[in-house]
């Protein structure tokens, strides 16, 4: 009884058109995300890349209005999830940091690192 109960509650939850709507912004958020290309081995410079990716999770943010920053950082870490499954595939999420997460020079930090890498891995091939 408990768990019909429980779905009963859930399928009113989601059910109202303001429901409806955001569940139809957010997939198309999604699908806006799934068009962006990041391959980090394109022809787009590092600020072209990065300027890419913010515009990637600026998709999710704006897809759902105006919200409390708390609200602003779970949507981020989600789009930032989507975009890397998209692009990369399923993050090891024991290891991952979401740049949502990160304060401004970390993830400045974080860009450079990356940056190296990639610059590594090229001359290694």
């Amino acid at each position: 009884m408990a768990k019909n109960d429980f779905t009963a509650t859930t399928r009113t939850l989601l059910n109202t058109e303001e429901s409806r709507n955001g569940a139809m912004a957010c997939l198309n958020a999604i699908k806006k995300i799934g068009r962006i290309d990041l391959g980090l081995f394109s022809n787009l410079s590092p600020d072209e890349f990065w300027r890419t990716q913010d515009s990637a999770i600026m998709e999710m943010i704006n897809a759902a209005g105006i919200q409390p920053d708390l609200i602003v950082g779970f949507i981020a870490v989600l789009g930032e999830y989507v975009s890397m499954v998209e692009n990369d595939g399923q993050p090891n999420l024991d290891a991952w940091i979401p740049e949502a997460t990160m304060t401004p020079e970390e993830i400045e930090s974080s860009r450079a690192r990356v940056l190296e890498d990639i610059g590594v891995a090229l001359t290694h091939d």
